[in-house]
């Protein structure tokens, strides 16, 4: 809110070479044949450039753009269009949408039930919109996003359900603003439906002088997870649990939202004060 009023607010984040590089590198062999759909890019996007470059090795089965155009059917230039580019195996091959490229659109969402996985950078703000359509109408999903996503009330039962699940880079992340100005984003994360192997997460706290949430004697709440103890037991837990997803033993119960009811919970007081939203997740018995 502060960079809004300061004018810095912005969607056009676009992601760099070796943010891209990083996490697809990761899941070849996810992607092998795959027939692929970037639907918020063109060309010059790294997005592209990657399958481009990737096109042969991985076997796609095909590969897809299309951008919106903000000037689409307006008074201004109603004969604008959306765009939209195919990889012919040596350059991009460009076609006039009939209607703005919007990714919600009748012929975008017609792309993307077509194609075996959705793989952009979307605007960050629609989110909440873009990852549950997505989700429900195409095979499977690569895409990048802010962390704070996994509380939106279309996204959060997809990440409880097992049906979402963050990718492998949770690092801070390289971003061009407007295509100019360089930028890092500590909470930008990869959303995913193709399969994510973890090293298991071992809980090494001790418990000890961990306070409980006003309303809810019974869960504890843990600003750190390296405070976690490993016994059984209802834990409030920062949302970054979903980077590194602990043992079997361990399930996700609900979320606690900050000044809303969500999943029943309510808003997550300790001591008097609100806390940010914490994922809800309990202990097993062994």
């Amino acid at each position: 809110m502060l960079r809004a009023r300061r004018g810095e607010s912005t969607d056009e984040w676009y992601t760099t070479w070796p943010v891209v590089d990083r996490e697809l590198s990761r899941h070849m062999d996810g992607l092998r044949g795959m027939r692929v759909y970037c639907n918020c890019d063109g060309p010059e996007s790294m997005f592209a450039q990657w399958f481009a470059m990737h096109y042969t090795q991985l076997g796609l089965a095909g590969l897809r753009l299309s951008r919106f155009n903000p000037a689409s059917h307006t008074l201004f230039d109603p004969d604008a269009s959306g765009d939209t580019w195919e990889w012919d195996g040596a350059g991009w091959v460009h076609a006039r949408l009939h209607g703005d490229g919007s990714f919600d659109s009748v012929e975008c969402m017609r792309f993307a039930a077509q194609a075996d996985v959705v793989c952009t950078n979307p605007p960050f703000s629609l989110l909440g919109q873009y990852l549950p359509l997505m989700v429900e109408h195409a095979r499977h999903v690569l895409v990048l996003g802010n962390m704070n996503a996994v509380k939106y009330h279309g996204v959060f039962p997809l990440m409880m359900g097992g049906r979402l699940r963050l990718g492998y880079d949770t690092g801070r992340m390289g971003f061009m603003v407007h295509g100019e100005r360089p930028a890092v984003l500590s909470t930008a994360r990869w959303f995913t439906t193709l399969p994510v192997e973890r090293a298991p997460f071992h809980p090494q706290g001790t418990g000890e002088g961990l306070p409980v949430f006003d309303a809810h004697p019974d869960v504890v709440c843990v600003d750190r997870l390296a405070l976690l103890p490993d016994r059984a037991g209802l834990y409030g837990v920062p949302v970054t649990v979903f980077d590194r997803l602990p043992d079997p033993c361990w399930r996700v119960r609900g979320l606690f939202t900050s000044g809303t009811h969500s999943y029943g919970m309510g808003a997550p007081m300790v001591g008097g004060r609100e806390r940010f939203a914490r994922v809800l997740i309990e202990r097993l018995p062994n």
